[in-house]
């Protein structure tokens, strides 16, 4: 029997390009899917009652922030959920919902999740390429340096959305302060000593 790692996808103000992954996983027979609507407002509602319909027949849902709360506060909303619906559940994995992460990404890296039970994957980047923009270059060798001095962790792409998560560090999460972009950071330096990073290659895709 295959493990139970549902895909957590923290979304803000989406596009259409939310709609074309969930589809992908419907095609792809790719289940367990929730997405969360991080107080986004009554203009982006189509596109999560799009969303909804789209996943509920692969044991989806769309849960939803009020108001814009972080992409932190998001992850966790995510964590808790899956923690009390699907107690089977070995791990996450949490991507973005802006078209960087496509399916076949993702799939890759809730393998090694579920090759790997106690370890955080990471699905990182290569910089690169001539078509990578020079801001998001400088700013992920700059965040490599400064975590590899603070904590010895050494980390190709510090800033990848795309993470495979073992279900004893969501509960840890659930603690750790944070609740915006800062929070991914948070969760590199939670892991020292404690959750081995494993990385693998995805592709990388600017839009």
């Amino acid at each position: 029997m295959s493990k139970v790692i549902p895909i957590i996808i923290p979304a803000y103000e989406p596009d259409e390009r939310l709609i074309e992954l969930l589809r992908d996983f419907v095609q792809n027979d790719i289940r367990t899917v929730i997405v969360v609507d991080d107080g986004s407002g009554s203009e982006y509602q189509s596109i999560f009652e799009e969303a909804k319909k789209i996943i509920q027949p692969i044991d989806g849902c769309v849960l939803t922030h009020e108001v814009n709360k972080g992409k932190g506060r998001a992850l966790k909303t995510a964590f808790e959920y899956v923690l009390t619906s699907y107690p089977e559940a070995i791990g996450v994995v949490s991507a973005d919902s802006d078209g960087q992460h496509t399916f076949e990404c993702i799939e890759t890296v809730k393998e090694k999740l579920a090759q790997n039970q106690e370890s955080l994957v990471m699905g990182v980047r290569n910089f690169d390429g001539e078509h990578i923009p020079w801001k998001s270059k400088f700013g992920n060798k700059l965040t490599m340096k400064v975590l590899g001095y603070i904590t010895g962790i050494h980390v190709s792409d510090t800033q990848t959305g795309l993470r495979g998560i073992p279900r004893a560090f969501m509960e840890e999460l659930l603690e750790v302060k944070g609740e915006r972009f800062e929070f991914e950071t948070r969760m590199l330096l939670q892991s020292v000593d404690r959750y081995p990073i494993r990385e693998v290659s995805i592709k990388t895709i600017y839009r």
